[in-house]
């Protein structure tokens, strides 16, 4: 399934003009949008696969990088696979790590070495009381890019 205008337009949103794997900041020309549980050969009739939590703005070395590099690109929640709902799988987002919401915010998450909220995968735990929006000012810079 591919992404709706609306879609597209929320993902485009929460990412303010940057790239959600590294930062920088993307030109038209090169931003495209990463469906983080692939479409599959054919397509997929998945809902969730073209919704707001399934994708990512990314620019093409990135999008190349994820595609390149699947094992590390399904550590970081760039990929996963067909069984798990978008909503549900973290990814590592430049300013950290982060559950993608279908209202294009995200909530922070913390990752712990042992254990987890039992809706969440082992290990990654919700940090209380933190949502966060990309549209509000609370998100900082990360200096460095995510490496690959």
């Amino acid at each position: 399934m591919k992404f709706s205008t609306r879609v597209r337009e929320q993902i485009k949103n929460r990412s303010k003009g940057q790239c959600e794997v590294c930062g920088m900041r993307l030109m038209i020309y090169e931003a495209q949008i990463h469906h983080r549980r692939p479409r599959g050969m054919g397509g997929s009739k998945s809902a969730a696969t073209g919704s707001v939590s399934n994708g990512l703005h990314v620019h093409m070395k990135c999008h190349e990088r994820i595609e390149s590099n699947r094992i590390n690109a399904m550590d970081n929640g760039y990929l996963m696979y067909q069984t798990q709902e978008p909503s549900e799988v973290p990814a590592r987002l430049w300013y950290g790590w982060h559950l993608l919401n279908e209202d294009g915010t995200v909530t922070a998450i913390q990752r712990e070495s042992g254990g987890g909220e039992a809706s969440l995968p082992a290990g990654v735990q919700v940090v209380k009381d933190v949502e966060t929006s990309v549209h509000s000012e609370k998100v900082q810079w990360v200096s460095d890019t995510i490496p690959m």
